[in-house]
This record gives structure tokens, sequence and C-alpha cells, in this order.
């Protein structure tokens, strides 16, 4: 029997996606970082040749306003347990092995990444003293705890040291871990069931004391979002908490209560355990074997126990479970006593009858041979090794034997059953495995008297729908060709239909180049003698809307303020003649003549600008 020995694997962070990219480095604490709110990634792309970079802004601690509870795998302790030990730690797994490492603004230092969260756990209100914190669950959007000095959170600059990637598995070299890591791309892979990330409290716990467990975001962007604050303008890197003593109000994203036991923990206990001395007798029982039936004229005296002038047919049955000073009674055999050769007769007798028929054809009754038609052996020789005489010439293992025959024989109609049921698993796998066999055979014709006679720029074309759905490699041969140089447009379904055979476009090609065929275009594209037409440039002297347009004389149309100025003198009588009315009527002369007198100053100076612009 071998033991199975757990192995596994640890890692300091993981990051998956567009994260990985991230412009600025964890400042682990040493500073808050140069970037505001949220991290940035560079993009750089060509359009029209031309380079354009941009630095796009991820989602950050921020943008989160809460943790799904289905994600969450385990916490230790359970929620509401009363005797956690108090020398373990407390810690929440995950579910999605890179979630605590998701929303970090920052790219790792090293070996070093924070996580975007921290779990802290802090002491309750009890009899004996006063907790170390207040909760307020009517807070919005999340609800928050205040802790009465920060001392009592992990250290803001350690919390990278608390969090760690468990993978249920060994892996002897870093490519085996990389192709791990790359399986679980694959929805339903069944190695998402093997890897988690884990958050743990620094926290060393008291006995019997009450605490409360809350996940609260490790970033200052996080805590004020969860608060119903703005994070803008504030660093991204900038930690929740720092070293300075005060109160701090803290989002809960995810929370769990228990209470601390004393002298619960496994080594406690195996302290506790006090051993005694077993009896020589405990595991070992007397068994009278004077009168065996079934003819034999002897007892069990298969070795020596007493004295020579006393019965040997009481021996010891054992169990499965002695005591270090339990001796075996007899401690060997000899088989060379009679017990052996009259056992050896009686078990024989059935296989003999077989070989040699007598007239009468009575039943033979016997005691059976434990594990004959296992091991194909219908006699015994005691003198003989090898299981099968071992345990059938001992009565000592001839019991237990039989015991074991009992417990078959009155449970016989369920293991029957239980073995019906494992067929019946045989049964279907050989059903898949015969689907299978046919799916690649099918695949294989269809290979050999299709794919195989296509030349390599047909084959692209032709199975251009299966692209997305065939592995080239770790990627499927759809990315592989946006990769190349080929266009993927020239497979597209758009183009088959375009240049199909039959189609207006092929026939109208086939006229100028009868050789074509989108195979030839495939390939032509692929290689590079081919390209898209560039857009048509129009011939110099041909008319054209814009050039139409330019050739064009100004607008003449007259504003109101041309109008008045070419109807000037006019205008200038108009005023004179009302201003002389006006005297006459108020006699207010000096007044109106100092106004006419501006009013002449002013015909004079738009004159002679009307003059010099005419």
């Amino acid at each position: 029997m071998s033991i199975t020995v757990g192995k596994y694997t640890f890692s300091a962070w993981l990051r998956r996606g567009i994260g990985r990219s991230i412009n600025e480095t964890d400042t682990l604490g040493a500073s808050d970082g140069t970037v505001k709110e949220r991290s940035t990634v560079p993009v750089d792309v060509a359009v029209n040749a031309q380079p354009v970079h941009k630095e796009f802004a991820l989602l950050g601690p921020g943008d989160v306003l809460g943790v799904n509870k289905d994600a969450v795998v385990r916490t230790e302790p359970h929620d509401w347990v009363t005797d956690f030990e108090p020398n373990y730690l407390a810690f929440i797994e995950f579910y999605d092995e890179d979630l605590v490492w998701r929303f970090t603004p920052a790219r790792a230092a090293g070996d070093r990444l924070r996580p975007w969260l921290a779990l802290a756990v802090l002491e309750e209100d009890s009899a004996d003293h006063q907790g170390e914190f207040t909760r307020n669950d009517k807070r919005l959007p999340l609800p928050s705890i205040t802790v009465q000095t920060t001392a009592v959170l992990p250290p803001y600059s350690q919390t990278w040291a608390w969090a760690h990637v468990h993978t249920n598995d060994s892996f002897p070299q870093e490519t085996d871990f990389e192709k791990f890591l790359e399986s679980l791309e694959t929805p339903d892979d069944p190695n998402a069931d093997r890897i988690i990330c884990r958050l743990t409290s620094p926290r060393h716990l008291e006995p019997n004391t009450p605490y409360g467990a809350f996940v609260v975001p490790a970033f200052e962007t996080g805590r004020l979002a969860g608060l119903g604050q703005d994070p803008k303008d504030v660093s991204a890197q900038k930690p929740a908490w720092t070293d300075a003593a005060g109160s701090l109000e803290l989002p809960v994203l995810y929370s769990w209560r228990f209470r601390t036991g004393e002298n619960e923990d496994f080594e406690s206990m195996v302290k506790r355990l006090e051993p005694r001395p077993a009896d020589s007798r405990v595991g070992i029982r007397d068994m009278d074997g004077e009168l065996p039936g079934w003819g034999l004229t002897v007892g069990t005296d298969i070795g020596q126990i007493l004295p020579a002038d006393e019965k040997q047919t009481v021996i010891g049955l054992e169990g499965a479970l002695k005591a270090p000073t339990t001796k075996a009674r007899p401690l060997a055999i000899d088989v060379t006593r009679p017990f052996f050769g009259q056992l050896a007769e009686v078990l024989n007798f059935p296989e003999e009858r077989r070989n040699n028929p007598a007239t009468d054809d009575l039943p033979v009754v016997e005691p059976p041979i434990y594990g004959e038609y296992h091991a194909q052996q219908h006699t015994i020789d005691p003198t003989r090794d090898g299981w099968v005489d071992d345990l059938n010439r001992d009565p000592r293992n001839r019991v237990p034997a039989g015991f074991g025959v009992s417990v078959v024989r009155e449970n016989q109609e369920s293991y029957v059953a239980r073995a019906w049921a494992q067929v019946q698993k045989v049964f279907e796998a050989n059903r898949l495995i015969r689907l299978a066999a046919y799916a690649m055979r099918a695949s294989e014709a269809v290979y050999v008297n299709l794919a195989a006679t296509f030349a390599p720029e047909k084959a692209i074309a032709f199975f251009s729908p299966l692209l997305r759905k065939i592995r080239g490699s770790p990627a499927t041969l759809q990315h592989l060709l946006t990769t190349s140089t080929l266009p993927p447009a020239a497979v597209s379904g758009a183009m088959r239909r375009l240049v199909r055979p039959r189609g207006a476009v092929a026939r109208r090609v086939a006229v100028g180049d009868g050789a074509f065929t989108h195979g030839l275009l495939v390939k032509g594209l692929a290689a590079g003698t081919l390209t898209a037409a560039p857009p048509k440039e129009p011939a110099g002297d041909l008319a054209t809307d814009t050039a139409s347009v330019a050739q064009l004389p100004p607008s003449t149309t007259a504003s109101s303020s041309d109008w008045w100025i070419r109807h000037r003198w006019l205008l200038l009588a108009i005023v004179l003649l009302a201003f002389a009315a006006l005297a006459l009527v108020t006699g207010a002369w000096l007044s109106l003549l100092i106004v006419a007198a501006v009013l002449v100053a002013a015909f004079i100076a738009l004159d002679a600008w009307a003059r010099a612009h005419p």
C-alpha cells in the first residue's frame, strides 16, 4: 500500500490580461506614485501609416463596490465558529486565482505586488474589554467599520506578503506551470478547480476572544468610493491607511464573525494524551480446536504452545489491532504435525472426486478453500509457499476468511448491483470511444478526399468559416491569420460571395483574366505580390465640383451697411432737416447746433473712409 503525499505550488502573485502592461511599478507603500485615480497602459497603433500613441486608463479599486459571495470558496474559520485555534491565522479563499490583484493600480516590483484587498481581523465588544471597531450597516453604498486606531490594521507596506496563489499540484519545470496557466483560458477546463488565491490576516489571535473579519480596500481610491466619496485626483497607489495613529472609516466588501477557544488546536490535544501500557491479552482470544469436525480426528495442534505433556489445541485467534506486547500462540507452526495432513485431505477431496468420479453421484460437501477461484488453485499443500496455502492451512487465518465470506454472502445483491453499475460505465466509455473513432475516421476521410486535394490557398479560403474553432498552436487559426500578412477580409464570407465562380464579378474578371480564382487572389495577397488598389485620383483637367466652386466670383450680395454708405448724402440731409425742425419747435438752437456739428464731423470721416474703400 502506497501513501500519496500532497504536492502544492505557491505563487506570490498572479495577473492576467492587459493588467500586465500597466506603466507604473508598485512602490510597495514607499510613495503614492505619480498616476492619479487609475492606472494606465500604453497603446500604440498605426492609422493610415501614421503612429498613434495613447494612454488608456484601467478600472481600479475606486470602480469596485462589492465582491460577489459566490467568488468566495472558503473562509477559515467558518462563520460563527466559537472554538477557533488562537495560534492559527484567519484567511479567505477566492475561486478566481487573480482576483486579489486584478484591480491593483500598478505592475509588480520583481516578485512583489500589493493586492487591492486586505483582510482585517478586529476584536469585537465583550464583557472583558471594549471592541476595536464600530460597525455602520446603514452606510451607502457599502456598510462600513470605524477602527479606533490604525495600529490594529495590517501593515500597509507589507500587504503584498499576505496574499498568494495556491495550486494543488507540483511542477518540475517553469514551462510546466506556464502550460498549466494557459489551460485555464479554456472554458470549463478541470484545471480551474485546482488553483485559488488566498488572502491572509497577519493578526495574532488571543484565546477566548470574539473577532470580526472584514475584507476592505487596500488603496485610498477604493476606500473613498466605498464610502460614496469621489476619488478623483487621489493618487492611484495611495494606501487606504498609514502608520499614523487615529480612527479611520473603511468600507466592507465581505465579512464574517468567529470566536477563538483555548487549547483547542491539534498540538494542545496531543499534549493531553496520556499513554497507558496495554495488556498483552488485548487483540487476541483463545480458540479451542479440540474437535474441528469434518472427519478430522486430531485437534488444532499446529505448533508448540505449552509443555509437551499438555493439550496444544487451544490456540490464539488474533484481531486486526493488538497490543505491542501481544504474542501469537503459537509463534510458529509445524507443518509436520498430523492436523495439517488431515486438513489437506478434507479440503482436497472435492477436486479428487472431480478428477476420479465414483459410481454414485451423491454431492460432496466439504469446507471451502478460500480464494481458490481467484487463484485458480483447487488444492492445497501445507508444505508449499503461496498465499492460498498460507491462508487455508492455518485455522487462525481461516476464521477471518470465513467472516469475510459471510459478509459477502449477506450483501451479495448489493455487490452485484454495484458491479453491474461499474460495467455500465465501461459500456458508456466504450460507446464514447466508438463515437470518437468514428469522428476521427470521418474527419480523416474528409481530409483525404477533399482537403488534401486543395492547394494551401484554396484550402484556407474553403475552410475559413472553421478557422475560429481549430487550434494551430495555443492560439486558433483565425488568430494566426489575423497576425499574418494575409488580410482576414480576403477569406471573409463577403469576399467569398463576391468572387464565387458563377457570380457576376467572377464572370467579368474572367473575361480579362481567365486564370483568375479566389485561391490565386489569396496566394497573391499572402505573398505580397498583390495589394488593394488605392483610391482613384481624378485627372487634373477634369471638371469637378471642388474646382468649379473655386472658380466662382465672390458674392455680390450687398449688406445693409453697404446701402447706408452709398446713400450717405441723403442720410445727412434728412438728419439736418430733422434737427432744424426740432430747433423751431423747442427753441434749443445752441444744443442742437453742437450735435449737428458732431454729426457733420462724423459724416466727413465716413466719406473719407468710403472713398478709400470703394
